[in-house]
């Protein structure tokens, strides 16, 4: 297997967009080691990160707004599952300046 820390180091160079960086060695209930490994990589690379795998509810797309170089989530299971809705991924995530408005 390879190492996601090789990864970064192999493509550093390259301009890349973002990388998607799915921990399948998560434990589903334990994401906590999941966002230390985001930090981890976040903190190695220019590259922005896109999280998948980690999005069960808003208080995690808030987590994870607080990780610098994490640009984005995959939030489809948790839509999927009702846990979160795309409108509390939204307001989570984005800017104040930036939220969508409520239809009038």
């Amino acid at each position: 297997a390879i190492k996601p820390e090789r990864m970064l180091d192999e493509f550093k160079n390259d301009p890349l967009a973002a990388f998607l960086v799915t921990d399948i060695d998560a434990n589903i209930d334990n994401r906590e080691s999941t966002l230390d490994l985001l930090r981890s990589l976040a903190e190695r690379t220019r590259t922005p990160l896109i999280a998948s795998g980690v999005v069960r509810n808003v208080s995690d797309v808030k987590r994870l707004k607080r990780i610098p170089n994490v640009e984005g989530a995959h939030v489809g299971t948790a839509l999927f599952n009702r846990t979160l809705s795309l409108e509390e991924a939204l307001s989570a995530a984005l800017p104040l300046a930036r939220r969508p408005r409520p239809p009038s």
